[in-house]
């Protein structure tokens, strides 16, 4: 209890034992020790559990979840600006191997990479036509996990409910999910997050995806639409 969040005198009022020997032994057996190898967020998201589950809350227990509810949100926030940045930088790392890999990059307008202007048509922004879309079981194979897989094997249902611990991919797997069925079915991905930045974590997935499995560098602000035979597809 002492490790699930619960201070000494919340203990002793569940329990009927005497706080002062809850004390006694929180200190002989060193729970603060075993208490510190949690990570900030996990002793934070412990508290709140605990109060989430109290029944008949006080004022001072209102209170307090209000407030660590607020420490929470600013957790979130830290943890998908760093996503934010690091999916930025695996797509700068994707499209520089991509440049290594081709050897040069045609200057902009140019058909041949000599910086000439030819008479090809201007290639479609966005453009889905030609994408090889086997590749997504390919890579639905080779890089989830399990229970990624079963939530994929499940995307024909309307609503998913998924309790799940933190940091295990799934924000790569629903951008994963959305710009696959986005290419194969046409259908519009809306991202609803607690923040701009955080929801902007999915669309950092979907653009290193497309660039480093599909060659396809896709552009857009807020908004990506992909084409499909000079159409608007998605």
């Amino acid at each position: 209890m002492f490790i699930r969040g619960l201070k000494p005198q919340e203990i002793a009022a569940e329990t009927g034992i005497n706080v002062r020997s809850i004390y006694d032994w929180a200190k002989d057996g060193e729970w603060d020790k075993i208490k510190a190898s949690l990570t900030a967020d996990e002793i934070v998201t412990q508290r709140i559990c605990v109060l989430v589950e109290r029944e008949n809350k006080t004022q001072a227990d209102i209170k307090e979840f209000e407030s660590l509810c607020r420490i929470a949100a600013s957790f979130e926030q830290n943890a998908a600006k760093t996503k934010k940045i690091d999916a930025e930088a695996q797509r700068i790392l994707a499209e520089a191997q991509c440049i290594r890999e081709r050897g040069h990059t045609p200057q902009a307008g140019s058909s041949d990479g000599t910086g000439k202007r030819g008479g090809k048509k201007k290639t479609q922004r966005n453009d889905v036509t030609d994408l090889d879309v086997s590749v997504f079981e390919k890579l639905a194979s080779t890089m989830l996990f399990l229970y990624q897989l079963l939530w994929r094997n499940n995307k024909h249902q309307r609503n998913r409910f998924i309790l799940k611990a933190r940091q295990i991919g799934a924000t790569f797997y629903f951008a994963f999910e959305a710009f696959e069925d986005a290419v194969l079915n046409g259908e519009n991905q809306i991202f609803l997050s607690a923040s701009k930045a955080q929801a902007k974590v999915f669309k950092g997935y979907i653009v290193a995806l497309a660039l480093e499995h599909f060659d396809l560098e896709l552009k857009g602000s807020d908004t990506i639409e992909l084409y499909k035979e000079g159409k608007l597809h998605a």
